[in-house]
């Protein structure tokens, strides 16, 4: 950084910027916690289990939090770069953390969903 953060770009990454990728950052966290929570949920009843694959809710399940991560991931990435700019960093930085976070993330979301239909098939 070349230059001094003028106050109204302090303000705006203080106030704005900083906090929303800390939000951005333990979403990640809550979004796969909850996911495998809703899967242990869905453990408990076998039948039940068979009736939301039949129906596909299973699968709109996981692709809703698959749309979460992404989201998730694009806000932090549009964060980032807005942090950039207000920091007057020159060089672009990718958030390969994040982009990686959010691949493995929602690998994870899609063997949450194979493991539900094995186990629902299985015995």
């Amino acid at each position: 950084m070349s230059e001094e953060i003028s106050d109204k770009n302090k303000t705006i990454l203080t106030g704005r910027i900083y906090p929303a990728l800390q939000s951005c950052v333990s979403n990640r966290y809550k979004i796969i916690v909850g996911y495998f929570a809703v899967v242990g949920f869905l453990l408990i009843d076998k039948e039940k289990l068979k009736e939301l694959i039949a129906s596909g809710s299973v699968v709109f399940l996981a692709i809703i939090f698959t749309f979460f991560v992404v989201h998730n991931s694009v806000n932090y990435c549009l964060n980032a770069k807005e942090q950039q700019k207000r920091e007057g960093q020159k060089e672009d930085k990718f958030p390969l953390v994040d982009i990686l976070s959010s691949v493995i993330m929602s690998i994870l979301i899609w063997i949450g969903y194979c493991f539900l239909r094995l186990h629902a098939n299985s015995a």
